[in-house]
């Protein structure tokens, strides 16, 4: 199943570059006919193209060229068809692209760099990713996080979401975060809050919220085979919209997530320090009271310190 799911996804890619290096659809099936319609042939044909375009990147600006982004390729051949043919003669982007490797690998002069920029366009510099840190970094960072909105185990959903993004982990990280944001409004709806009551939101708790979720699913006939997202898109449409009443989504909302769903949120610095001045005043006060005029052994001064050792642990900046 895995095997045949990535096979599909190979082939959806290839047909998205083939679309990024065509003018149309017309252009696009011209190709397919000219490759038999093999899909094999077409990847082969593709990654040629792509092949000379990483070239000519790479003698152009200096650097081993890694993959590219399709977003960037379209804006290439944009470019090239509004722009880049009356520099260059070629009515079609993919010959283009084969003359233009013929005669940067026989001459990488510096004169050869405006002219490929004057054909392609400043997005050219960014087709490929120069700075290989960066992407494992952002592929790691976006890779924990979406374990963040799946259920525990479902490997598949997970290789599926970073499959899909493979070429754009950005949007991804921006779907998740746009996911936080939803499940952030859903809690500051359900406690009252407002974005001035806190500061931080816990990864770590919205991996535990999830938790709950599936946990607690089957109970909801609504949403007991949904997935988190869908849950969480849910229950902000619900309250955006107000389509159901408020008491109907805090059933809803402590059948699903059970308790967790408070510690989503953190209170900010400065509420916290105002708390925990009013604690110390307390803690002064029992002070006065059971001290004053007892000695160290007395079962009043045993109650002080295990007072002492309380604060000392729970509230602590």
């Amino acid at each position: 199943m895995t095997k045949t799911i990535k096979k599909l996804e190979n082939v959806s890619l290839t047909i998205d570059k083939l679309k990024a290096l065509t003018k149309n659809n017309e252009e696009s099936m011209a190709v397919f006919r000219d490759c038999r319609l093999d899909v094999d042939e077409i990847t082969t044909y593709v990654e040629d193209v792509i092949y000379g375009l990483q070239e000519v990147h790479s003698i152009i600006y200096n650097h081993k060229a890694d993959k590219v982004y399709i977003d960037n390729l379209i804006k290439c051949k944009d470019y090239y068809y509004n722009k880049g043919y009356l520099e260059w003669g070629t009515a079609n982007f993919i010959d283009a692209t084969y003359e233009l490797f013929d005669v940067v690998i026989q001459n990488a002069g510096e004169g050869m760099k405006p002219i490929v920029e004057s054909v392609l366009g400043e997005s050219f510099i960014d087709l490929f990713n120069t700075d290989t840190t960066v992407d494992v970094d952002l592929q790691r960072e976006v890779s924990g996080e979406l374990w963040n909105f799946i259920e525990e185990d479902d490997d598949e959903s997970h290789y599926l979401f970073l499959s899909k993004f493979n070429d754009d982990l950005i949007s991804l990280r921006d779907l998740l975060d746009d996911y936080t944001v939803k499940l952030v409004d859903v809690h500051k709806y359900v406690y009252g809050y407002d974005n001035s009551m806190f500061s931080t939101v816990y990864g770590d708790n919205i991996a535990m919220i999830k938790h709950y979720y599936f946990k607690n699913r089957h109970k909801s006939n609504i949403l007991k085979n949904s997935s988190f997202m869908t849950a969480i898109g849910f229950l902000h449409e619900a309250i955006t919209n107000k389509i159901w009443s408020r008491e109907s989504i805090l059933e809803l909302v402590n059948m699903l997530f059970e308790d967790e769903f408070e510690g989503l949120t953190d209170f900010k610095v400065n509420e916290f320090n105002q708390f925990h001045q009013e604690v110390c005043n307390f803690y002064n006060e029992l002070q006065d009271m059971l001290a004053h005029g007892y000695g160290i052994d007395t079962p009043e001064n045993e109650v002080l310190h295990k007072v002492d050792k309380l604060f000392s642990r729970h509230v602590t900046l």
